[in-house]
């Protein structure tokens, strides 16, 4: 049995809305609804319950951020 690790509060919007308007020349308030939608799938990951739905919720998650870390740079020392 091993403990999960906490994790502190982050906000996807900030980032992604300034790489979105730099590198693509788009309006990132239209990605507003997405964006707030991955904050809160990530909230969930974060307070995952212990069992195959937790599972398939992290599952999720990781599969998001990977989609998105192949269109936005989002690692350590990386633009967004």
């Amino acid at each position: 049995w091993l403990d999960l690790k906490e994790a502190g509060d982050f906000l996807f919007q900030p980032a992604v809305k300034k790489f979105v308007l730099k590198n693509y020349g788009e309006n990132p308030e239209a990605y507003n609804e997405e964006l707030k939608k991955l904050e809160l799938l990530r909230q969930n990951a974060v307070r995952v319950p212990r069992d195959f739905e937790g599972c398939s919720v992290l599952r999720k998650y990781l599969g998001q951020l990977h989609y998105l870390q192949s269109r936005v740079p989002m690692g350590s020392g990386q633009e967004a």
